[in-house]
């Protein structure tokens, strides 16, 4: 047997499994469609007549419903997928440049992938960041204010890692000799698209490469996102509390504190 038609032959499997499993879900067309995408990357065409038959629908409902919602792909994408909201706030503060600016510099459109394989140009209606716009999603991080300059950082750092920041963190720090002090890090929406996961690894790194005396706590937001990405530092006053906040100022609240 090849190569080609044993991926065949597993995919053929994976997509049974899959429909198996959610068939007799109640409106099971939409999350079997995701659970497609998420597991290929793509709804192939060849895959509509399975999930048709197994729904008791025809060909044509289910193409619908994938043309229909601009997040179903009917192709490969790009190892990273870039998504450009284009919902009126962003539009507003300058979105309509970005995209442009993202179109000229990866030279491709909406919907296309970059000749390499490595990116795929996507819009998306809103992602709910509406505080800081304008705001792109890479893979599943999301990113605000971004401008010409940032989107290209953005590209930039892809082609050292598949998605940057996001990963959970530790919340216990190393062991010393001194006693651990608490610094919350937001992890809310708007407090990550602004960079907080890097101040969070930042200090992480401290506390695992200095021994630094520190807790970390990932939280939610406290409302001000004027002043995000914000830490906090909990003392025996209450907690006292800094922002905009950048990886180069934190050596410098951490030994105010330590």
């Amino acid at each position: 047997m090849s190569a080609t038609s044993s991926s065949q032959t597993e995919a053929a499997k994976s997509i049974k499994h899959i429909v198996e499993k959610l068939r007799d879900k109640p409106g099971a067309l939409l999350p079997l469609l995701h659970a497609v995408q998420d597991e290929f990357g793509y709804i192939s065409p060849e895959v509509l007549p399975v999930i048709a038959d197994a729904l008791n629908l025809s060909r044509a409902e289910v193409h619908g419903v994938v043309s229909f919602y601009h997040y179903f792909r009917s192709s490969p994408p790009g190892r990273n997928t870039i998504q450009i909201c284009r919902a009126e706030s962003c539009q507003a503060m300058g979105g309509r440049e970005l995209e442009a600016h993202a179109k000229q510099s990866l030279q491709i459109d909406y919907q296309q992938t970059t000749a390499d394989g490595e990116l795929t140009l996507l819009p998306v209606y809103c992602l709910g960041n509406c505080a800081c716009s304008p705001a792109v999603r890479v893979g599943n991080k999301i990113y605000g204010q971004v401008d010409p300059v940032r989107f290209d950082e953005i590209v930039s750092g892809l082609s050292s890692s598949d998605e940057v920041g996001g990963q959970q963190l530790d919340k216990t720090a190393q062991q010393t000799t001194k006693p651990l002090i608490k610094i919350f890090v937001p992890r809310d929406t708007t407090s990550c698209s602004l960079g907080a996961d890097l101040i969070a690894d930042t200090i992480q790194q401290g506390i695992k490469s200095e021994q630094l005396p520190l807790q970390m706590v990932r939280n939610g937001s406290r409302g001000l996102y004027w002043l995000e990405p914000m830490i906090e530092f909990e003392t025996e006053q209450g907690r006292v509390a800094y922002g905009p906040v950048t990886p180069e100022k934190i050596d410098k609240f951490v030994a105010e504190r330590c």
